[in-house]
């Protein structure tokens, strides 16, 4: 699938999607100073996102040493 919407611009493919259900007092000491876990839906959630990315751009030209990767 081509992405052509903004100013940044790629093909992404492969998509990998993987939800765990996870108590917020495991995540909170991972998160930066100042934030606290955000419950969605009575839960709190960690996601983790795999896909490949071919013909990285931005506004147009290609992306310097990004320009496909996993």
């Amino acid at each position: 699938m081509r992405d052509q919407r903004g100013p940044v611009t790629g093909e992404w493919s492969h998509l990998a999607f993987l939800n765990y259900r996870v108590p917020p007092e495991l995540l909170a000491p991972l998160l930066p100073d100042g934030t606290e876990p955000d419950p969605w839906g009575g839960a709190h959630w960690l996601s983790v996102v795999g896909m490949h990315v071919r013909d990285l751009r931005i506004a147009g030209a290609p992306a310097p040493l990004h320009r496909d990767f996993a």
